[in-house]
């Protein structure tokens, strides 16, 4: 961050700006554009699940509840991963998985 405050500021006193610091000044410019915009595609489908005070069944008997994932905007991407983080392989080996405040419990 200081690097890029240090190049606005000789830009605005017009001193010399080197070739490979207009470089880094890009690199720091396309990070700062597109750090936000990644971690708004990786975390917008949790940000955007309707949260319900109801329980919603996401996996019963292995079998998935299509109606309740696309009610509850949630993907199918991020079910399979925190599938994967309670332990289980694949959607077959999960008992029941209720999902309740934005939290999924699982059962085999």
């Amino acid at each position: 961050m200081y690097y890029f405050l240090y190049y606005i500021y000789k830009f605005i006193k017009k001193e010399e700006i080197k070739e490979n610091d207009i470089l880094l000044m890009m690199l720091f410019s396309i990070n700062i554009l597109f750090l936000p915009l990644y971690i708004l595609f990786k975390y917008s489908n949790t940000l955007l699940i309707k949260k319900k005070k109801e329980k919603s069944i996401l996996i019963k008997n292995g079998v998935l509840n299509f109606n309740s994932l696309v009610e509850l905007n949630y993907s199918l991407e991020s079910l399979f991963e925190e599938v994967k983080k309670a332990g289980f392989n694949s959607f077959e080996e999960v008992n029941l998985a209720i999902l309740y405040d934005g939290v999924i419990s699982f059962s085999n």
